[in-house]
């Protein structure tokens, strides 16, 4: 694939859209960002207007309804954001011939296989959020032109939804945390998940793959890993508990590990999670994500 060609992100604000495009232009991509000022998912008229004026080669789709547990509260934002705002991507992809690229989640899987998901197990979503985004992969498989979807799990980087850059912040200020040790997956650094696509994306890859960073973690090892890196796991009260002691609006799968051989076969081995946090943590200050 030529860097002539043009690409157009949707949810470029986002944590993963702001490294895809940074991506794009520094390989000399014409690249398109497209954010809530640009088009409303959630807006027919808005989403195809805006596409079918710009007629990209390319669709990377991020953009999405992403909080698990507001989901829960509102389910029929999650699915007109989710589910028809993917539908419109999608027809509109099929009115300029656009290759579309859309994003997707561990969250389709129930988490009760036992061992890392590869790309052909059957998904079982077990909450709003990962119902939708699946709901949307329907629609992307659907498209009679060519599409990749594109699986990952656990995102972190630069935002202050991310989860070390909130157990920094609960951390530093009530200096004891309470992590569940029962939920287990693949914590994924965006910037990595960013380059993968891009190169799924040059070799014109479809169908399904998976991308997280290698390893597995519980979220209280992500938690103690961050408290380490940041220097503060000395003087913190970080308190294991299970999936049982919390409440929690969504329920969460207890092992969504994604298995990368397929994306292997084609590139190499993704760097492990917590080598992968190291370099998040050392590129920015997460002191000063707000």
């Amino acid at each position: 694939m030529s860097a002539d060609v043009k690409v157009l992100v949707t949810g470029a604000g986002g944590m993963l859209g702001r490294f895809v495009v940074k991506k794009l232009i520094d390989d000399g991509y014409e690249t398109v960002g497209a954010d809530i000022d640009e088009f409303d998912l959630t807006v027919e008229d808005e989403v195809k207007g805006f596409i079918l004026a710009e007629k990209p080669d390319v669709i990377i789709h991020t953009g999405a309804f992403t909080g698990v547990d507001e989901a829960e509260d509102c389910p029929e934002r999650s699915h007109r954001v989710n589910v028809d705002g993917t539908r419109y991507v999608v027809e509109s992809a099929s009115e300029v011939g656009a290759y579309i690229i859309y994003i997707s989640t561990d969250y389709v899987f129930d988490g009760e296989k036992g061992n890392p998901y590869v790309e052909e197990d059957i998904p079982n979503p077990i909450n709003v959020y990962g119902r939708t985004k699946y709901i949307g992969e329907i629609e992307v498989r659907g498209y009679s032109g060519r599409w990749l979807i594109v699986r990952s799990a656990w995102l972190f980087g630069p935002s202050p939804i991310a989860f070390p850059v909130k157990v920094y912040r609960r951390a530093v200020e009530e200096r004891e945390l309470r992590v569940v040790n029962d939920q287990f997956g693949s914590p994924t650094y965006a910037k990595d998940l960013a380059e993968a696509v891009i190169k799924l994306m040059e070799k014109r890859a479809d169908g399904i793959y998976h991308f997280v960073n290698s390893g597995i973690a519980s979220r209280y090892d992500l938690a103690m890993r961050t408290l380490e890196y940041a220097g503060l796991l000395k003087g913190i009260n970080l308190i294991e508990i299970s999936t049982g002691d919390i409440e929690s609006k969504a329920k969460r799968p207890p092992y969504s590990v994604l298995d990368t051989g397929k994306y292997e076969r084609l590139f190499c081995e993704p760097r492990m999670w917590y080598e992968a946090l190291k370099a998040f943590m050392d590129e920015y200050d997460i002191s000063q994500i707000v």
